[in-house]
């Protein structure tokens, strides 16, 4: 008991410096957001300042007003610093650069040419942006070195409400470029910079800078998206990434203390077969050319190392009160009441299932009641890779494999890529329930509604399981799951894994939860703030 109340104290105050961290960097945002637009762009430790101009919706009367500003941009400017300047309308772009833009923005006259000829407006239902990216892509495969992006949007919304479109761009940069240095979310100081009548409407996106990274990715024009491909990849597609992999273990604390460490290499595909609202699912393989799922987080924003060990942790949790989802039916089955069931006895029970390696399935066994057509839940495990140089001297350290401590890997994994390994599902996907509360009324599942009912019983009220998503393999009469979401009543759990919303998320769930006859058949007791009537 002691050594759970030390882990929680100590996960509370990792936690407590997150959110202090939060607050002084939006605190640094304001004060930046402050500063004069020029001076934000001579802090930028970049390369090259690559300045995204949409043009769509100028007007004439607006043109020597934008040419002035991002001529004092360009002059006040580190002289080392290089600038190019992409000017988009509707479904056409223009790239200046060198002699060229130093002329255009210097000469009136040249520069309303310069729009005239070439970003004369075009009636165009929509405006197009993913050539935009795609450009920035071309240019960086050119360009070997650093670039900030600064991207102007101007739009007929009013400033201070937010732009579906400029959202999107924010999280498409953030999959392209990586982590963030300058996410302006309110823009006082773009008002002031564009002080003229006609630009109070402008809007400027985000500004960044970032070593840029494009490998993976790719734009369409008009609606961009992930270029991703459900065709599976040969092995000599593949590029190999050596590092070390993490089997993280599951202790009583919730939250993993110790990993099993062991050199190995990955092979990971060119594009993603899959995009979820968090992370990026690749094909691969192992090192004995056995297909693996390689994930990662979107963003670095979502990389620092207790996100990874928060998302194996609930993992882990999942499979541990899956376990007692079975051995808590078994016991059911024998005829005792919830009443007369303890943890204790649910406990054994799963030493007793899990010893039996001959027992019999469920499937193989003669329906007879509610009890023996709930099907069997199980999560997938889930490993960490940690990159590494091929001739790293830690890789030599796990030639055998070592139990060590979460600290030590954490150190261990400084400035390291790491991927979420995981065993491919086989089968139809289905996503059951999602972390808002919706349910998958089309292909219902009773046994996962159950289980996740059943989850904050055994809990006792202390959390519950949602995001069930996964395969159901008919011949095992298993549900066989992977990226689960936990709401835990305390914030601090599975905090950095992002989806945690606490007592809200659990409330949620019930208002839209209809038990149905296997939450009848187990017994569980309702939620006050579920609806009264069955599923059926």
């Amino acid at each position: 008991m002691l050594k759970i109340i030390e882990s929680r104290i100590k996960k509370a105050k990792k936690v407590k410096e997150f959110k202090e961290f939060q607050r002084v960097t939006e605190l640094n945002d304001s004060i930046h957001e402050e500063l004069d637009f020029h001076e934000m762009v001579r802090k930028m430790r970049v390369d090259l300042i690559i300045i995204i101009v949409e043009m769509a919706l100028l007007e004439k009367d607006q043109i020597e007003s934008l040419r002035e500003k991002l001529n004092l941009v360009y002059d006040e400017r580190p002289k080392d610093l290089a600038m190019r300047i992409l000017f988009y309308n509707y479904n056409e772009i223009q790239e200046l650069t060198g002699d060229d833009l130093t002329n255009v923005l210097q000469d009136e006259n040249k520069f309303q040419m310069f729009y005239n000829s070439s970003m004369i407006k075009k009636k165009h239902y929509q405006l197009e942006i993913g050539f935009v990216y795609k450009k920035v892509k071309e240019i960086k495969t050119i360009i070997k070195s650093k670039i900030g992006l600064i991207h102007f949007c101007y739009s007929n919304s009013v400033c201070e409400q937010p732009h579906q479109m400029l959202n999107d761009q924010y999280d498409y940069y953030c999959l392209m470029f990586n982590d963030i240095q300058h996410p302006y979310r309110s823009i006082p100081f773009v008002k002031n910079f564009f002080a003229s009548p006609p630009f109070l409407n402008s809007m400027f996106s985000r500004c960044f800078s970032d070593e840029c990274y494009s490998r993976y990715y790719h734009f369409n024009n008009g609606n961009y998206e992930w270029l991703t491909t459900k065709k599976k990849p040969k092995f000599k597609e593949c590029e190999c990434h050596h590092g070390i992999f993490v089997d993280l273990q599951q202790n009583e604390t919730e939250c993993p203390e110790f990993g099993i460490c062991y050199s190995g290499e990955i092979n990971i595909a060119d594009f993603p077969f899959g995009v979820g609202a968090v992370r990026i699912a690749f094909h691969g393989f192992d090192m004995d050319k056995n297909e693996i799922i390689i994930k990662q987080f979107k963003t670095k924003n979502m990389m620092g190392f207790e996100s990874y060990v928060d998302t194996v942790a609930m993992h882990l949790q999942c499979q541990y009160v899956s376990h007692l989802f079975e051995s808590y039916i078994s016991l059911l089955k024998e005829g005792k009441t919830i009443e007369e069931i303890t943890m204790s006895d649910i406990l054994s029970r799963k030493e007793e299932l899990e010893s039996n390696k001959n027992r019999k399935t469920e499937n193989e066994q003669k329906e007879r009641n509610e009890l023996d057509s709930i099907k069997k839940v199980t999560f997938i495990p889930l490993r960490l890779f940690i990159e590494t140089p091929r001739t790293s001297s830690l890789r030599r350290q796990f030639f055998d494999s070592k139990k060590i401590s979460v600290n030590e890997i954490e150190k261990m994994a400084v400035g390291k890529t790491i991927w979420f390994i995981e065993q491919p599902l086989v089968g139809s996907f289905e996503k059951y329930n999602s972390n808002n509360s919706s349910v998958n009324y089309c292909n219902y599942s009773y046994t996962m509604q159950c289980f996740s009912h059943f989850s904050y019983f055994i809990s006792s009220k202390s959390f519950i399981i949602t995001d069930l998503q996964g395969v159901f393999r008919k011949e095992d009469n298993l549900y066989e799951l992977t990226d689960p979401a936990i709401h835990h009543q305390f914030l601090s759990h599975y905090f950095f894994a992002f989806t945690n919303l606490g007592n809200t998320g659990i409330n949620q769930f019930f208002i839209t939860h209809k038990c149905n006859k296997y939450c009848t058949a187990l017994q569980l007791p309702p939620h006050p703030f579920q609806p009264s009537e069955l599923y059926k």
